[in-house]
């Protein structure tokens, strides 16, 4: 239960922080009139200072739920490792 929790918290991090990300980009993206690739919302994040904060939010969403879905099935994988592991044996 404790995992579902973590997990639960971590990916509610990383959704509210890419929240506050995409707020000031979107923004900067309409004072922008011109970028240096194709791509004008990654210019305005880039010009903003937040792809460390942008990639630490999926890295937070990533593992929030993998800890998440661990906590969640935890007695499952017990099992089936347990089960290997007396295939093993025997």
């Amino acid at each position: 239960m404790k995992k579902v929790v973590f997990g639960g918290i971590l990916t509610l991090a990383g959704v509210m922080l890419i929240g506050i990300i995409y707020i000031p980009t979107s923004i900067q993206c309409m004072n922008l009139d011109s970028w240096m690739t194709h791509r004008k919302f990654i210019s305005a994040m880039k010009e903003l200072g937040l792809t460390f904060p942008y990639y630490l939010s999926i890295v937070l969403l990533i593992v929030g739920i993998v800890i998440g879905l661990i906590g969640c099935f935890e007695n499952s994988i017990r099992k089936l490792i347990n089960l290997q592991n007396n295939k093993q044996k025997d």
